[in-house]
């Protein structure tokens, strides 16, 4: 199983030309999810050529309009295109408020179901068990209210060996799915064959981890422990370390500690800060700390295997 993320918004604050506010779309054996909403998110999916009606999930991390003032345009758009399938959306306290308020100004209603779950985690808490993934909240530092998401896809079944399934086409169905499940494979004679030796364990299964506006939090790293790949915030450059910790925000280096803790397989780092026309010496200066470092760009795929 393979997943898929493209960054649709990589700017902190305020948009630029060529970089717009936070979304990142997840897509996944047919699942569509994703984080964050900032303005303009629907002009983006329509950009890079996403299909809005097939997303099922959307996680809102906060609060700040970077981040969630592009929803109720975005439903509003689902709603004309006909969309019929439900959409379920977690974020924290005051996101049904603050929908509520501007379907109730615009005298808006959804033909399709829409229900908002409101988070407030104190440590990491599965809020999401789906057939293929799970997805886990955490709190991040910032100044309001703010969480960060883990997706952990589901393990696979065991592949079986080419050679013992030539060799026992005639054992019952039954067995085949019992041994892709990971169980010892009794022959008619009573004899124990171990699961290990016929089969072949599939790929670790991929995990994402997006962690948005939030000053340095040592805790983090536990929280997306041996993730595949780790979104962070990386708002200001190491010598404004002072401008981050008085907003409650993250440099590249401090990003790249969490990743280093976290034993994260990649570091993707975003939310730049406009003041900085090259964004290069983020990547520079987090290479210092941590080896695989990936700088955002609107439009980036990335595969996570």
């Amino acid at each position: 199983m393979q997943a898929k993320l493209t960054v649709l918004g990589s700017s902190a604050a305020v948009p630029s030309n060529n970089r717009h506010l936070s979304a990142h779309l997840l897509e996944m054996h047919g699942h569509s999810l994703l984080f964050d909403c900032g303005e303009a998110t629907q002009f983006q999916l329509l950009k890079f050529k996403k299909n809005i009606n097939r997303i099922e999930y959307i996680f809102i991390t906060h609060l700040h309009g970077d981040h969630f003032y592009g929803l109720v345009g975005l439903l509003s758009t689902m709603n004309m295109k006909n969309r019929n399938r439900s959409l379920t959306v977690f974020g924290p306290k005051g996101l049904q408020e603050a929908v509520d308020v501007s379907f109730a100004v615009s005298k808006m209603e959804l033909a399709f179901s829409l229900s908002i779950h409101i988070i407030e985690p104190e440590g990491r808490k599965l809020i999401v068990d789906d057939d293929d993934f799970k997805v886990f909240a955490f709190p991040l530092k910032h100044s309001i209210p703010t969480y960060g998401y883990l997706l952990k896809a589901k393990k696979a079944m065991r592949n079986i060996k080419k050679e013992f399934a030539n060799s026992h086409l005639h054992i019952e169905n039954t067995w085949f799915a019992r041994i892709k499940a990971g169980e010892d494979y009794v022959n008619s004679k009573g004899e124990v064959i171990s699961n290990d030796e016929i089969t072949i364990s599939p790929k670790i299964p991929p995990s994402y981890a997006y962690c948005s506006d939030t000053a340095f939090l040592p805790q983090l790293a536990s929280w997306v422990s041996e993730v595949g790949l780790l979104y962070h915030e990386s708002t200001y450059l190491h010598q404004d370390e002072d401008k981050a910790a008085l907003r409650l925000h993250s440099t590249a280096k401090q990003a790249a500690h969490i990743a280093k803790m976290a034993k994260a397989k990649q570091l993707l780092l975003g939310h730049f800060s406009g003041r900085y026309k090259d964004v290069s010496p983020f990547e520079e200066q987090a290479a210092e700390v941590f080896d695989n470092v990936i700088l955002a760009q609107d439009g980036m795929e990335i595969t996570i295997d």
